[in-house]
């Protein structure tokens, strides 16, 4: 595990969980990269399962903000940068290996430091879904009870899923952003609909791209005024901020 950064996100401190796959191909400082430059001041961890590729893939680095892998003359991974993970699934995603890891590692972290949101992306959100759950009822997960955290003020999670094993406890009552891709051929924007049904005051979002957060400047400028409308120092409301342009 860990953090990418430490600096505050304006008065806001988020906690940013990327997802590690064949497909995805990044860790917590590849993830910090392809999200929007004014959330890089989150502190982004890496999952505990490490995920052994046979090869590397040569001649691509990072995602450009349409989702296309930018050309590199270096390999995509260092030592350092190899893929991780929160868990494994079974075929049918109906069970998972290293959950319970994945939730240790949280509670270690949220009990040393305090944090107003999350960020999460693809199986990384599906964390986040369990971290919201869990922080508004201690009572619903061992690990989180007695309360050391208070709820988070927001989350944030993009190309997701509804996680199963364990299901969610209740209804998220947290404020999600959901992020999704038209075009995500990974997570589809059905699967993605059943995390949003679990959420009690969801906003969705489209982008015409695929598995990945968009970070043109429409979008950034969106992320970074939603995230402040829940400071109590603004008067702007969530639900007034606009959506970013195509």
């Amino acid at each position: 595990m860990r953090v990418y950064s430490e600096h505050r996100y304006g008065d806001y401190r988020p906690l940013g969980f990327s997802y590690t796959s064949e497909e995805l191909l990044s860790s917590s400082d590849m993830f910090a990269v392809n999200v929007p430059r004014t959330l890089n001041s989150a502190v982004f961890l890496d999952g505990p399962v490490l995920l052994h590729l046979p090869d590397q893939p040569q001649g691509f680095s990072i995602l450009d903000e349409d989702g296309f892998a930018i050309p590199s003359q270096t390999p995509l991974f260092e030592a350092e940068e190899t893929p991780r993970g929160w868990c494994t699934f079974n075929e049918d995603k109906t069970r998972y290996e290293g959950a319970e890891d994945a939730f240790r590692v949280m509670k270690s972290v949220l009990e040393r430091e305090r944090f107003d949101g999350v960020i999460g992306f693809s199986q990384g959100a599906a964390l986040g879904a369990y971290l919201c759950a869990f922080l508004e009822d201690p009572s619903t997960h061992p690990l989180f009870h007695p309360r050391f955290h208070p709820p988070f003020k927001f989350a944030i999670l993009a190309s997701s899923f509804l996680p199963a094993d364990p299901p969610l406890p209740k209804l998220i009552r947290t404020p999600t952003l959901h992020i999704i891709g038209k075009n995500d051929t990974h997570i589809g924007a059905a699967e993605s609909g059943l995390l949003v049904g679990a959420c009690e005051d969801p906003r969705v979002e489209f982008h015409e791209g695929g598995h990945f957060i968009p970070a043109k400047a429409t979008w950034r400028r969106f992320f970074h005024e939603w995230i402040l409308a829940f400071s109590p120092q603004t008067i702007a409301r969530p639900e007034d901020v606009s959506s970013p342009a195509p």
